[in-house]
């Protein structure tokens, strides 16, 4: 339940960040692993911001995933356990990972596999920036 509630406020908070209504849109979302539950709020600013991609035409860029939350204040917020999904992104093949840029202090110091580029975002556009390559909202 934990992590469904933190998905629904980072599609909230995402689409606010793009000058998108949430209103106007219904997001279903499956997993497609039977039998295992997510916990926690780790894939909660990815999951909003892939939505808001998806409606902008905005491909992700490929290898590219992020772990975060989007806080109310339009920031990626802390996470813990950085060093094992970093490592979960290498051994899926993944050539990029956006992290938070305050990370929790618990994690201690972690190591970043070889030809892994770890790349700290502090604010919803540049982890969008980082995913396609693309702001989220135009600029004026």
């Amino acid at each position: 339940m934990f992590a469904r509630q933190s998905i629904h406020a980072a599609i909230t908070r995402a689409f606010a960040a793009a000058n998108l209504p949430s209103e106007s849109w219904t997001v279903l979302l499956k997993f497609p692993y039977t039998g295992l539950t997510i916990y926690g709020e780790s894939l909660s600013a990815m999951v909003g911001l892939s939505v808001v991609s998806m409606i902008k035409g905005d491909h992700l860029l490929e290898g590219r995933a992020l772990t975060g939350t989007i806080t109310e204040r339009g920031s990626i917020g802390a996470v813990g356990g950085l060093q094992l999904k970093i490592l979960a992104a290498y051994e899926h093949h993944f050539q990029r990972v956006l992290v938070p840029s305050e990370y929790d202090v618990r994690d201690g110091d972690w190591r970043t596999p070889f030809l892994m580029h770890v790349s700290p975002v502090g604010t919803v556009d540049e982890a969008y920036f980082g995913l396609t390559g693309h702001h989220l909202a135009a600029l004026p």
